[in-house]
């Protein structure tokens, strides 16, 4: 049967205390909820401080922390081509013996 009272001081002492149980599970979910809430706002503030100003309008619109990693991640992720342009570079930078270094220098570079 539901409760018909309608304020706090007309329920009996056995829907006082499942008010009262069901009040503090609320509020530590609230205090769980803000603490995400808190934790999502501090990485948001930090993808923004922390990236270049020619790609702030390309996340301005987007207002989740997904969606602005996501984009970021589309930009500026390096292609395959050039990944392996990059390792191919640094190979040949290793491959090459300068005859005046050491061997062991070489080896340890």
């Amino acid at each position: 049967m539901l409760p018909t009272a309608t304020l706090i001081a007309k329920l009996d002492p056995n829907q006082l205390i499942a008010y009262n149980q069901l009040y503090a599970e609320y509020k530590d979910d609230l205090r769980v909820h803000q603490k995400q809430e808190q934790a999502i706002n501090n990485i948001s503030n930090y993808i923004v401080r922390t990236t270049s100003v020619a790609y702030l309008p390309l996340i301005k619109d987007l207002g989740m922390v997904y969606e602005r990693l996501q984009e970021l991640k589309t930009i500026l992720a390096p292609t395959t081509s050039g990944q392996k342009r990059d390792v191919l570079n640094q190979y040949t930078a290793l491959k090459a013996y300068n005859k005046k270094q050491s061997i062991e220098k070489w080896l340890n570079s």
